[in-house]
């Protein structure tokens, strides 16, 4: 970057980066321009659409940065007796960091100076992220901060639970957000304000350097580069809080990057700007030096070239076409836990709902799990853009397959069609979102291991949500599909069935469940109430009647020779129907393969698989038509005593049919196309149903000595469990939990998995009292294949048998406290001093079979009766039957 003192002309100018030294002048003066010239960025529609703010958001909290203390917003604002503020809201920072992966000292409660209650407030010893944040706020004129981890509250899940679904008013509302876009964590500090130096800047002088008058080349780089490279940049939580701020300060380690909706710039390079106008162009204005020394640029990117990193302009939120958009960025970034995917989106859904939120008048947008709700958009040249077309697809396809080659329009008539108001159409509004596209392109063609297309369905799975939503995937890119020249079926029908409590209705078994089944029409506003209320709630299934084609498929893997990189990579292969037959689909091998009940299929081994049609194309004047559908899985499952298939769905895939193409011998379409109701199975999260949850409750709810650490293969799983025994309540509003409880991801049958699970615990405590083996699998798969057995004995024998030795050695340290217990497994170690005992639950009606309900009818107990058995013995009071297992049939050698 050429640079020149006012003296030669002035111009284009690179400024000088102290390393430990941030520009607070040029910053101030950034904000102060913002302030006073630009309407949008202050305005009521830039805050957050023109809902209500900050303060009407139940225990909302700041920081006082010059106490440390964490303050009511409300208190600060005030209001008078018709609940007006009776002053103006005070101005607020809010900052934007990875959390990071170590443990946190959360705020601490100190005496009120009345004297009559607590108040909380800063621990003494914060993250460098978190003191150098604190440092710029003051130093920027303002006195309170906002930060997730101290502003709200984490161990009470109602009241977190509000604050992260406001997260867009917290954003929208701040004066400003501070990025902290260098490092990996909390602990690593915002570069150049204290501790923390930048990289050094490159420069070389030319010309007359004694008088200052010379040129120097300075070296630039983007701030782009350094902010899309980041940490920072990567992270699920971090999308929405860049996307809503108004006028962010990102550090990075080469320098601050200032961005408004009108402006941007940096602490290198230095360029003049507009005077006068808001938005304006520098073309437009004189005296275009006159704040030389301030580099800020309101040019569109064709004419700057240097463009804006964030975007200019905030989404229109009252248009949920661009929702899509959204979805699609924020698949991009990852998460360390799958159950936070829905949360760590909620503040930009919560500014689409916040805009027009009646749905059910057709010009709103409600969330089912993720997937948008939103006013059916008709094509843009549909003369009348209230209606859409429905018709029984195979009576359209027989009438399609009879027209005579050559015609004019191979359209089914008229008569056979049915229009539809467009705003009543719940239905085709949530079946249009659920033909959402999956692509995986980008693995393909990419420069990376061929073998990632091979990996197994849980690569890409986000278990703890149903797979007929975008949330419950992950690594794929994520688009929606716009259906044009669209015809519905009208034999589609949905529901939407619960898992509910029985209670004592059914006497045989008071504490049973039952299904209820809510229509997706006549009960929609319940629904949706429900996938609002209830964050851990999952629908046990999505039950959609419709329209269906039988498909098979095989793997055919990819040549290594081949340049064509389809060929490269190997792909799912069509061999029926007969039409599609050869037809290759480019998803992953593993979305097929069920790694459950067999896993990995045989070389040419074909596969089942279920093609739900949603919706049909047609184009007129075009011999030509296709099919929109949903590749489906299917999942066998017991149910009363019985397997039962249900499906997953896999890919979004279209059925093209050429009808010249379309041999006489082969079935006619219509004849392959049939109705079914199809059941799309929901992975729960599970991990609070079975004995291991059961006896974790049991400690953690009887006293305040326990400390549960919960294994779970799927830590998404084992974090739910976590916070559902967090705010256990044994009467309205008093907690029941009186010990403490967290997760760690511990998967059996992964050598790596165990010992990054026995580093954790030894970092974090030191010694293990007690550790109880509970991890099994059954299968249902009948009969049992080779590669089932193996997998069961793998988890259940040799993964009890290596989690054990791996947590030995933390064991062994426990016996200076208290004999430690190893609980169900051998009676080898009782020489060294630790009691081993084994524990029967008993038959417990759990879903380790998939049925709880036939166990129930067969007599079994509930899981809590197991998990108190089993956490009898971990509280030592069958420490004299050490060596012998012990349950409900009393005490039995071992």
């Amino acid at each position: 970057m050429l640079t020149r003192a006012k003296e030669t002309g002035g111009g284009l100018l690179a400024r000088k980066i102290i390393p430990d030294k941030v520009n607070y002048r040029l910053i101030r003066e950034w904000l102060q321009l913002c302030r006073s010239r630009h309407v949008w960025c202050d305005s009521r529609e830039a805050n957050e659409g023109g809902v209500v703010g900050t303060g009407q958001i139940p225990g909302f909290q700041i920081i006082d940065c010059t106490t440390g203390n964490i303050v009511s917003f409300a208190s600060l604002t005030g209001s008078t007796s018709s609940g007006e503020q009776s002053q103006t809201p005070p101005k607020y920072v809010t900052l934007s960091y990875v959390w990071g992966q170590g443990p946190f000292e959360g705020p601490v409660k100190i005496k009120h100076p009345s004297g009559s209650q607590q108040q909380l407030s800063l621990p003494a010893s914060l993250p460098l992220t978190i003191s150098d944040t604190i440092h710029v706020v003051q130093r920027l004129g303002y006195r309170y901060l906002w930060i997730d981890r101290y502003c709200i509250p984490q161990d009470d899940l109602p009241a977190k639970q509000i604050q992260i679904e406001n997260m867009g008013r917290i954003y929208s509302r701040s004066v400003l957000t501070i990025i902290a876009a260098a490092g990996e964590g909390p602990d690593y500090g915002l570069p150049g304000v204290s501790e923390r130096r930048r990289a050094e800047q490159f420069t070389v002088q030319v010309g007359a350097a004694a008088e200052g008058k010379g040129i120097s080349l300075a070296l630039y780089e983007r701030p782009k580069a350094a902010i899309m490279n980041s940490k920072w940049h990567t992270r699920g939580w971090t999308y929405q809080e860049g996307l809503l701020s108004r006028r962010r300060l990102v550090f990075t380690d080469q320098m601050a990057y200032f961005q408004c909706y009108e402006m941007h710039g940096d602490e290198v390079l230095s360029l003049p700007i507009p005077d006068g106008l808001s938005g304006g162009h520098v073309s437009d204005v004189k005296d275009k030096d006159k704040y030389d020394e301030i580099r800020c640029l309101s040019l569109n990117d064709e004419e700057s070239n240097f463009g804006f990193i964030f975007p200019r302009r905030i989404t229109d939120w009252s248009n949920p076409d661009t929702v899509w958009d959204r979805i699609k960025d924020f698949c991009q970034r990852q998460l360390s836990f799958d159950a936070d995917t829905l949360d760590a989106v909620a503040g930009i859904f919560g500014m689409y709902t916040a805009e027009k939120s009646n749905m059910h008048k057709g010009d709103g947008i409600s969330f089912f799990y993720g997937i948008p709700i939103a006013p059916f958009q008709p094509e843009l040249n549909e003369p009348n853009k209230q209606r859409l077309w429905t018709c029984e697809l195979r009576t359209f396809w027989e009438t399609y397959e009879n027209v005579a080659p050559g015609s004019i329009d191979p359209n089914p008539k008229l008569p056979l069609k049915m229009e539809v108001d467009v705003t009543t159409s719940l239905t085709y509004k949530l079946v249009e979102s659920l033909l959402w596209t999956n692509s995986w392109h980008h693995f393909r063609k990419s420069d990376s291991d061929p073998s990632q297309l091979l990996q197994q369905r849980s690569q890409f799975r986000r278990p703890v949500f149903p797979s007929w939503t975008w949330a419950g995937w992950k690594t794929c890119i994520v688009e929606r599909d716009r259906l044009f020249s669209k015809m519905f079926d009208s034999r589609t029908k949905i529901h939407v069935e619960y898992e509910v409590e029985a209670g004592p209705s059914l006497a045989h078994a008071p504490n049973a469940t039952k299904w209820r089944q809510l229509d997706w029409e006549q009960d929609n506003k319940e629904i949706l109430e429900l996938a609002r209320n209830a964050a851990y709630k999952i629908p046990a299934r999505l039950v959609i009647r419709g329209t269906v084609l039988d498909m098979r498929l095989k793997w055919r893997d990819g040549e290594e020779n081949n340049d064509a990189w389809w060929r490269k990579f190997g792909e799912w292969t069509v061999t029926w129907p007969q039409f599609m037959e050869g037809k290759g689909i480019g998803f992953p091998r593993g979305l097929l393969e069920d790694a459950e009940h067999g896993g990995r299929i045989g070389k040419g081994e074909e596969v089942q698989a279920l093609a739900l049609i949603l919706a049909g194309r047609a184009y007129s004047g075009e011999p030509n038509g296709s099919l929109s559908a949903l590749l489906l899985r299917p999942v066998t499952r017991m149910l009363s005593g019985r397997p039962e298939t249900m499906y997953e769905r896999v890919h979004k895939m279209d059925l093209h049919v050429k009808r010249e193409e379309y041999k006489a011998e082969w079935t006619p379409l219509a004849g392959l196309l049939r109705e079914m109701e199809v059941r799309l199975l929901t992975t729960r999260t599970g991990a609070n149903q079975g004995i291991g949850y059961e006896t974790a409750k049991n400690l953690v709810h009887s006293s305040a000595d326990y400390h549960v650490i919960l294994g779970s293969r799927d830590i998404s799983k084992g974090k739910a469990a976590v916070q559902a025994l967090l705010q256990a309540e044994v009467g309205t509003g008093v907690k029941a939990t009186k010990g403490t409880a967290y997760s760690v991801p511990l998967d059996v049958a992964d050598e790596a998995s165990i010992a990054a699970a026995v580093e954790h615990v030894a970092a974090d405590f030191g010694r293990l009292d007690v550790l109880v083996n509970n991890a099994g699998i059954i299968s249902t798969t009948s009969p049992p294949t080779a590669q089932t057995l193996r997998r069961v004995l793998e988890t259940n024998v040799v993964g009890a048998l290596a989690v054990t030795e791996a947590f030995l050695d933390l064991l062994r340290m426990a016996s200076e406290h208290r004999p430690p217990r190893l609980v169900f497994y051998s009676a080898r170690l009782k020489p060294e001093g630790i009691l081993v005992i084994g524990a029967d639950p008993g038959l417990c009606a759990t879903n380790f079979t998939g049925d709880a309900a036939s166990l129930r009818n067969r007599g079994a107990a509930e899981p809590a009766d197991g998990g108190n058995r089993v956490a009898a013995v971990v509280k030592g009071e069958k420490d004299a039957d050490a060596g012998k297992v012990v349950g409900v049939y009393g005490v039995s050698p071992w």
